[in-house]
């Protein structure tokens, strides 16, 4: 079996011997850093590019049966994706370069879906870093570095299936993901 493959069998290993969504992130955050760090994922593997928005990925590994999605992604300098949410949990954990990951929240209570957002922290995600969020994070992501940033992002399920939202900073506007 592959490196890549032995890593998503652990994975799986992980979240079925986990009490919930808090327990399989803290188990995987360092997991995730340290295959990012030991598997050359940037030369294997072909990055398919959006020139418009200047990121990219490429699916390493998606469960056919929309669980675990794993994905390299790249952001060239300058590149950014509005504030979204996942509807699902994520790791992200990097491997050259710095992406750049601010987390928001709603104000309030969590029942109010109105008014500004409030920024909880920002988060530089360079090679050994890793974030891990759970499934209600909204975050919005940036290269403001002058070096093309690569890291390895776990989904806990299949994004395409999953209504998710990109969120306006402002009013707190959520509206359908545009890409």
């Amino acid at each position: 079996m592959s490196a890549l493959m032995d890593f998503v069998a652990e994975i799986e290993r992980v979240i079925a011997s986990a009490e919930g969504e808090r327990q399989i992130l803290d188990r995987l955050d360092h997991r995730m850093a340290r295959f990012a760090a030991g598997a050359d994922l940037i030369g294997r593997y072909k990055i398919v590019w959006n020139e418009a928005r200047g990121d990219g990925e490429v699916a390493l590994y998606e469960d056919p049966d929309g669980g675990i999605q794993l994905y390299l992604c790249g952001w060239r300098p300058g590149a950014a994706v509005e504030a979204h949410d996942h509807a699902t949990w994520a790791i992200v954990a990097g491997i050259r370069g710095v992406e750049t990951n601010t987390l928001w929240r709603h104000p309030g209570d969590g029942m109010r879906r109105h008014g500004p957002l409030e920024r909880i922290e920002t988060r530089d995600i360079g090679p050994g870093k890793v974030v891990a969020m759970p499934s209600d994070t909204i975050h919005d992501v940036a290269n403001n570095g002058s070096e093309t940033a690569y890291s390895l992002h776990l989904y806990g399920r299949d994004l395409a299936k999953l209504r998710r939202y990109v969120y306006d900073l402002a009013t707190g506007q959520e509206g359908p993901i545009p890409w």
